[in-house]
C-alpha cells in the first residue's frame, strides 16, 4: 500500500531530525559550538540590542531574534565551515542513499530503528511501485 504523501513527508522530515545530530557528531560539533554559533549570528542579525522595541511582545521579538540567526547560522555554517546539508539537499542525495540511511537509522535506539527501517522499507517499495 502506497503511503499518503504527508505520511511520506513527515518521515522525511523524521530522517532529517536524526541526520542533523548525527552529522554534528561526525564533525566534532557539540551542542555548545552550535548554541555559541547561534547565538553569534543571531547578534549579529539584529544587531546588540536583544530588547524588543516598544510596542513589539518579547516571545515574538526574541522568536524572530532567534529566526533571523538560524537564517544566518545556515547560510555562514559552524565558524564559517560547512553546516549540514539542506533539508533539500538531504531529501536528494543522503535520503535516497540506501546504504547511507539503513546506518543512520540503524543507530537510534532499537524501538526508533525498527519503526524507521520498516517507514524506510516502505518509501523504497512506494518508489519500485512508481517505476
Amino acid at each position: 500500500m502506497k503511503n499518503s504523501d504527508a505520511t511520506q513527508t513527515s518521515f522525511k522530515q523524521a530522517c532529517y531530525s536524526v541526520y542533523q545530530p548525527n552529522w554534528m557528531l561526525e564533525h566534532g560539533i557539540s551542542l555548545q559550538n552550535l548554541f555559541d554559533r547561534l547565538q553569534l549570528c543571531t547578534i549579529n542579525a539584529v544587531g546588540l540590542s536583544l530588547t524588543a522595541p516598544a510596542g513589539q511582545n518579547n516571545v515574538t521579538f526574541i522568536s524572530d531574534c532567534l529566526e533571523n540567526g538560524k537564517e544566518l547560522l545556515l547560510e555562514t555554517g559552524l565558524d564559517d565551515e560547512d553546516i549540514w546539508l539542506t533539508y533539500d539537499e538531504f531529501i536528494q542525495h543522503q535520503f535516497l542513499d540506501t546504504d547511507y540511511m539503513i546506518g543512520l537509522i540503524s543507530k537510534l535506539p532499537s524501538a526508533q530503528r525498527k519503526n524507521m527501517l520498516s517507514q524506510y522499507e516502505d518509501f523504497l517499495r512506494d518508489i519500485k511501485l512508481a517505476c
